[in-house]
Parts: C-alpha cells; structure tokens; sequence
C-alpha cells in the first residue's frame, strides 16, 4: 500500500519565497548581461565589468541563501530525521528532497558543479573531474548568474577543505622524504586523478618512490597517468591498479611493507562496518614505521545546498565518532588532525612498532 506524503507548509513558503528571489536575481543578472553586450565588444571590458557586477551583489546574495538553508535544515530535521543514520532511505526525505529539486532546479543546473554532481557522468559523486572542478575553485559557466551560483558553492568552507587536501598530502609526502634512508613507497585508494602528485613531482625529489594508484574508475587511473607522466618526475615510479578496494590487500602482498597509505575522498562514503574492515585492509600494508591516513568530512553549512540540489550525500562524522571508530580498529597509536576549516578530519594511525 502506498504511503502518502504530505510536504509541511512551512517548508513549501520557504522553497516559495526563494524561488521568487532567485528568479529576481537571475533576471538583474540577464538584464546587465544584454545591456553589457550591447555596449561593449571588448573582451577584456566585458569580463572587467561582470567581475565588478558579480562582486556587487554577491554578499546579499549569499546572505539571503546561506539564511534559506539553515532553515530549510531545521525543516528537514524537524519533519525527516534529516542526519540521521541511514536517513536517505527515509520516504518523507526522499519526497521532500524531490519536491525541492523539481521547485528549484531551473535556478542552478546551469552551475558547472551542480551538472557534475547531480548527473554523475562516471555513474558516482565526487568523480575525479568534480574534484578538479574544485580544486580550480572558479566559474566557466558564461552566464553571470550561474556563474555567481558556482561561485556560492565554490567559497564555501567545503570546497575550501577539498581544496587543502592537497598542501596536507604534499606536507606528508615531504616528511617521509625526509626522514627515509633511501626509497620510499606510497600508496593512494580511491586515488581519482592523483591530483597531489603534480605538486609533487614538480619539486625535485631527492629519493625513489614507489607509487601505488589505486582506483575501481578506470578513466580516473587514465587521467592519473596522464598527470604523472606529464610531470616527468623520473623518482616517481608508479603503479596502477583498477581494482576494487577489497581486493587490493591480494594484489599488494607481496610488497615488503608501505611506508604511506592514504585514502582521502573514500571513507566518507563507507558505513560502519566497511569503515572499520577497510581501515585494517590498510593498516595491514604499513611497513614496521609506516603511516595511515584516512580523510573523512565532518558536517558543514554547505550540506543542504549539496545534497537537495547536487544529490551529493556524504557520511559526515565528528573527531568523536572517528576517535571510536579507530578504537573499534584496535588502532593503538593514532590521532585526529584537523584542517583550519574545521571540516576535513584525517585519522592518522602509525604502526606501533
């Protein structure tokens, strides 16, 4: 028998009242783009005045949606176990999620990162190609609306954690250069394009390494290749491996221990369960001195934007949660860092030898 839902009031005024805005705002924005193109042909001119334009009005634009998704949050909390665990599953979630999407969609699907994250083009969220999205951290939609959207979600404290993963990895990898007697082995899981090895590899290194890429996206190890070889690093001997995670320990036995293992971008995605047999998947590879780390979001004002809009879902966990997942492992020596948003964990596990 088919269970009706019914969407509360407050929830449709709120999705009614933005909707309004955002067509008002979309409508200043198309009107200053006709008007600029009638009287400039210039190029430079042009992008000089839509830079100018967009700086102008995105404060009060960002105000009013950063206020329209909190209390479009304390709705979904209060009428669909919004956070909860398994809460996507929940029917009124799912109703109130589609409700929102259908009301709203013509105002962003025209955002670069919208259209990657709700299509999926590799059949996944966060795909390599939404990360280097990101990690850009710029608009290439020429509309001046949505590429002021792109810029909404691109400022966020987030996209801003995405983008810090890669300094924090380089700070890692240099580390282990440093205090390694001679070659050094790295493994990344769910490694997608290996973006933090072209910051690598262009800096002289002054030891061997042996890489391992390890990714279930064969496109994403491609770009990866791409990238490395790109760089022209003849230290970075790397290996690619399109496999699925539970299959990697087979593969990699026969590797003498690694020195850094690290996943950034694939926990989030885990339950409990997984998280907890993955995480000593990966800390059975660690050579006698070697390093774990795993990334893992915790809960940020993005996430309605995300999720409604984008259908991007994430398991945020806190330092807590992490603290005890890491304790269900048996990880005896480890510690939670955090980046200066706040938002991106790494559980860091050595080998206690």
């Amino acid at each position: 028998m088919t269970r009706f839902v019914l969407i509360d009031n407050n929830f449709k005024k709120k999705v009614k009242v933005i909707k309004r805005y955002l067509y008002l705002v979309k409508s200043e924005c198309e009107k200053f783009e006709v008007g600029l193109r009638n009287f400039h042909n210039n190029q430079e001119v042009i992008q000089a005045k839509t830079v100018e334009f967009i700086n102008q009005i995105s404060t009060k634009v960002y105000i009013a949606l950063d206020a329209h998704f909190h209390e479009i949050t304390a709705i979904l909390i209060s009428e669909c176990e919004y956070g909860r665990k398994y809460y996507t599953k929940n029917q009124r979630y799912k109703v109130y999620q589609e409700y929102y999407k259908r009301q709203l969609k013509e105002y962003f699907i025209g955002c670069e990162f919208v259209q990657q994250t709700l299509y999926k083009p590799f059949g996944y969220p966060g795909d390599f190609n939404t990360l280097d999205y990101i990690y850009r951290g710029g608009s290439s939609s020429a509309s001046i609306y949505f590429n002021l959207m792109d810029n909404y979600i691109m400022g966020k404290s987030v996209a801003t954690a995405v983008r810090g993963r890669r300094p924090y990895l380089l700070s890692n990898f240099e580390e282990l250069i440093k205090l390694a007697k001679d070659s050094i082995s790295i493994a990344s899981v769910a490694c997608g394009a290996a973006m933090e090895f072209i910051d690598f590899a262009s800096e002289p290194i002054s030891k061997p390494i042996d890489l391992y890429l390890l990714d279930s996206d064969n496109t994403a190890l491609e770009k990866a290749l791409f990238n490395i070889d790109n760089a022209g690093n003849e230290k970075i001997r790397p290996r690619y491996l399109n496999m699925n995670i539970l299959a990697m320990d087979g593969t990699l036995k026969s590797v003498d221990g690694i020195d850094l293992v690290y996943s950034v971008g694939l926990f989030d995605y885990l339950r409990d369960g997984i998280f907890i047999k993955t995480a000593k998947r990966l800390f059975q590879l660690l050579s006698e001195c070697g390093k774990l780390i795993i990334g893992n979001m915790a809960l940020h004002p993005a996430r309605a934007f995300m999720e409604l809009i984008g259908e991007w879902h994430l398991l945020y966990r806190s330092e807590e949660e992490l603290i005890e997942l890491a304790t269900r492992c048996g990880f005896e020596k480890y510690k939670i860092e955090v980046d200066t948003t706040g938002v991106q964990f790494y559980l860091v596990v050595e080998k206690n030898n």
